[in-house]
């Protein structure tokens, strides 16, 4: 049947004609005097202040599927927001949203990161610039896209920023889900942070970040715990070599009598010194550096304690006059200092993030790879605080 036709039967029963319904549009909304485009198809227009540090508002124009598909937040909120249609334009309809409150500049980051744009993200940003903008993707639930763009610039403050705020950044990492730069983060943390003020905010309990700031006060205390086992380990050859245990006579065993005739000895026979002598120099080497006694140790941070065992001298001893049963201490000593300055280059001496995460060392394989002795306990659980919860 033919539309004229199917109109006159219309109007023959008496019925008034169908004709086609427009949608409705809430009337137009006050536009910002700007708008800048990351989506030329776009259908959301963002409101946002700050943006370049400009105290302005200023429209962000962005796509309502992608935003919806991105972050389950923008998808309610464009969702409460009713269509406009714009002035000349003949797209289909509009949505606004006033995020004014939020700093415009991260705002405008996340929403370019969002949509792939990254030919014109920032090459780096500063700490403070991170942090808000690790703060507002968490906001909006888009943390795994806001971790992939944030690595080089954790990468670049990391490497070439001086003096960062290394508490914050191992919580924006957390945050992220880096467990790279959380392990650096925090690691950096316990080393450098001065043992004389607490480098971590002071946080309430039922605060969301206390359980963090309370995990790596306790790594730095198990680094000085580490520490002093470091120090056994270099003292064990210098122990030995001044043990009655290893006392013996030039060419006798520990424990036979050099100077008994009767075993073939030499009544004029004496103690064998070099491995005494070695031992002596060493701990004086060891003291005039401040590694021995502890109470030498400087008080300032753990770093300051590691970098003066990469930097001790071993001072050349003279060996000629060690005999065959010399516990050769000058060998023992260097290896022992060898060792525990390779463990210090490889030792994870902050938080893993999967095992930060599960409450304890995880059984299984982590991100990043860290020693896992059973004996080793490094992160207290803590009451109430639920497996896999976090920080």
């Amino acid at each position: 049947m033919s539309e004229n036709a199917s109109k006159r039967m219309r109007a023959d029963s008496g019925q008034a004609p169908i004709t086609p319904i427009s949608p409705i549009f809430s009337k137009s909304p006050q536009m910002p005097s700007q708008v800048i485009t990351i989506c030329p198809e776009g259908d959301a227009i963002i409101v946002a202040s700050g943006v370049g540090g400009r105290a302005v508002s200023i429209g962000l124009r962005a796509s309502t599927e992608l935003l919806s598909i991105s972050s389950p937040v923008f998808k309610r909120l464009l969702a409460e927001q009713q269509p406009f249609q714009e002035q000349g334009a003949l797209s289909r309809p509009t949505r606004l949203i006033t995020l004014t409150a939020d700093p415009g500049t991260a705002l405008f980051t996340l929403l370019n990161v969002l949509h792939l744009r990254n030919e014109v993200l920032p090459a780096r940003v500063d700490p403070k610039e991170l942090s808000q903008f690790v703060e507002i993707a968490a906001k909006y639930s888009c943390l795994p896209a806001a971790s992939r763009a944030a690595s080089p610039w954790l990468d670049h403050i990391y490497h070439r920023y001086p003096d960062p705020p290394l508490y914050q950044m191992a919580k924006a990492a957390l945050v992220l889900g880096d467990a790279i730069y959380f392990a650096r983060f925090s690691s950096r943390w316990v080393l450098e942070a001065d043992f004389s003020q607490q480098s971590t905010p002071t946080i309430p309990m039922n605060h969301p970040h206390h359980r963090l700031s309370k995990a790596l006060l306790q790594r730095q205390m198990d680094g000085i715990q580490a520490l002093r086992i470091d120090f056994d380990d270099i003292h064990s050859p210098l122990a030995d070599a001044l043990s009655s245990q290893y006392k013996h006579y030039v060419d006798t065993p520990p424990g036979d009598d050099g100077t008994s005739i009767a075993m073939g000895g030499d009544p004029d026979a004496e103690y064998c010194v070099s491995d005494k002598e070695g031992a002596l120099e060493y701990l004086a080497a060891l003291r005039d550096a401040k590694l021995w006694p502890e109470s030498l140790w400087p008080r300032t941070n753990l770093a300051a304690i590691t970098d003066l065992v990469a930097k001790l001298r071993i001072p050349e001893y003279d060996a000629s006059d060690a005999c065959h049963f010399c516990a050769h201490v000058d060998e023992e000593f260097a290896n022992a200092m060898d060792d525990v300055r390779l463990d210090h280059k490889d030792r994870l001496w902050g938080l893993c993030l999967e095992c930060y995460k599960a409450g304890g060392i995880r059984a299984e394989e982590c991100t990043y790879q860290h020693e896992k002795p059973s004996s080793q306990v490094w992160l207290v659980k803590l009451k109430g605080n639920v497996s896999g919860q976090h920080p």
